[in-house]
């Protein structure tokens, strides 16, 4: 037998597995509710790339024969 090893019963082993699912729930709640706030502030680079975007519209293209 090992001199160094640590012995791991099933009562730990599941311990740490719940630990890790319960861990993985709150963060993914966590994560859900954040992201799904109205209030949210955009970036100031994606604000000045919205703004451009609507202050120049692009050539409008047409490959339709006329």
């Amino acid at each position: 037998m090992c001199q160094n090893c640590i012995d791991l019963n099933a009562g730990t082993v599941s311990s740490f597995f719940f630990a890790e699912i319960i861990s993985i729930f709150f963060l993914a709640v966590g994560v859900y509710f954040i992201a799904g706030q109205d209030g949210v502030r955009q970036s100031r680079g994606k604000r000045m790339f919205l703004n451009e975007r609507q202050d120049h519209p692009g050539p409008s293209v047409s490959f339709l024969p006329k």
